[in-house]
């Protein structure tokens, strides 16, 4: 938790904006924004969150991995998979469950402009579901209540630096 506040601050420190984004990250989020009707200021937010911009990031039962090629982050899927765990793909992480649950291939969400896009319907679910609030971003990430309430008040700070 130390690093995590750590990190924080040293961001919030250097001044993130929409301008330190790059150009292919800003289209990706624009177009998901423009599907989805989810504010790109939020959707940035929770991609800063959750994989720091990374296309190919992969957590698998709570483990992180920051791959810098497809094909590490295929290597990391297909082992989660043959060891039958949970995993998170893509800049939005989108979990394992919404693949299966809609019949999407896996590698679908190493797509930058997809998993913005999966990562903001999903939210658009939980908004629909529980309400314009911070609790349904606080549901992207979590069902736990005190997950929940961590998760949102990160997306939170953060988000003040996408506005």
């Amino acid at each position: 938790m130390k690093r995590i506040i750590l990190i924080l601050s040293i961001l919030l420190a250097c001044g993130i904006s929409q301008a330190s984004v790059s150009p292919e990250i800003l289209s990706a989020t624009k177009y998901a924004s423009q599907r989805t009707g989810i504010p790109e200021w939020l959707i940035l937010s929770i991609a800063h969150v959750e994989s720091g911009f990374n296309p190919y990031a992969v957590n698998v039962a709570g483990k992180s991995y920051q791959p810098k090629t497809k094909e590490e982050a295929y290597a990391i899927i297909r082992n989660a998979i043959l060891a039958g765990k949970s995993f998170d793909v893509g800049v939005m992480q989108v979990n394992s469950f919404w693949f299966k649950k809609y019949n999407i291939p896996y590698h679908y969400g190493l797509d930058l402009q997809n998993s913005f896009v999966m990562g903001a319907e999903i939210l658009r679910e939980e908004i629909l579901r529980n309400g314009n609030n911070w609790l349904s971003v606080g549901y992207y990430h979590s069902k736990n209540i005190n997950n929940i309430y961590t998760y949102y008040q990160k997306i939170r700070t953060i988000s003040k630096h996408y506005k």
